[in-house]
């Protein structure tokens, strides 16, 4: 057998440089293989890399979700701006209408058969349009105050 002082100054030198490539293979290789082997534990990198990630998929998708309702509530949010305006507006227009009626020279005076047919289809008309702010055959107006 051939001892380590017996070899050259180069055979000594390749001899180790042989010797830290199998040891730096062989640490590669254990690693490697703790790896596979401390994967399945509760506590190791792999399980609580693979928990944060299922964290954050479930956050990304209830972020969708809020970001969807947030859209749906500010659509109505304005719809519901826009209906008040519109109903105020009529409301406006209407009471006006009522007192300048009540005021007219001509408001006590019996209207004659054929205007009143007019003026009942012309409401029912309306009332087909909108409904809600008709009277109803049962109580007053939907927009009418108790």
């Amino acid at each position: 057998m051939i001892r380590l002082h017996d070899l050259t100054p180069v055979g000594r030198l390749t001899t180790g440089l042989a010797a830290i490539g199998i040891l730096a293979v062989a640490v590669f290789l254990i690693g490697q293989a703790w790896d596979g082997l401390t994967g399945w534990l509760p506590g190791s990198d792999e399980r609580r890399l693979a928990r944060a990630e299922a964290r954050l998929d479930q956050t990304r998708t209830e972020l969708g979700h809020r970001e969807a309702e947030i859209a749906t509530l500010q659509r109505q949010a304005r719809q519901a701006a826009i209906t008040h305006e519109t109903l105020s507006a009529a409301r406006t227009v209407t009471v006006r209408a009522t007192t300048l009626a009540e005021r007219a020279p001509d408001a006590d005076d019996p209207i004659d058969p054929a205007r009143a047919d007019r003026l009942r289809d012309a409401d029912r008309r309306l009332c087909g349009l909108v409904p809600d702010l008709c009277a109803r055959p049962d109580g007053p107006a939907a927009g009418a105050r108790p």
